[in-house]
């Protein structure tokens, strides 16, 4: 929201848009990877030799949603 002048009246409303998207955006990759490493560990006939790096994938992208994403957003100098 900006005035006359141009300038912004409300400057947080930015930051916390942005910290509710990113935040939605965690969720969404935990819950996604979640049910694809449900998916193979509940069905024997996906653990393949030819599947590893897909369920290594999903566990690592599930860990990245779940610990180092959050991470980034309350510690954001360390990243």
């Amino acid at each position: 929201m900006t005035n006359e002048t141009g300038k912004v009246l409300f400057p947080q409303d930015g930051t916390i848009w942005f910290g509710v998207i990113i935040n939605t955006e965690f969720v969404a990759i935990f819950i996604i990877n979640a049910y694809t490493a449900f998916a193979f560990a509940r069905n024997p006939h996906l653990r393949k030799r030819t599947t590893y790096l897909i369920i290594n994938l999903t566990v690592a992208d599930l860990l990245v949603g779940a610990v180092a994403g959050p991470l980034v957003i309350f510690y954001p100098g360390r990243g």
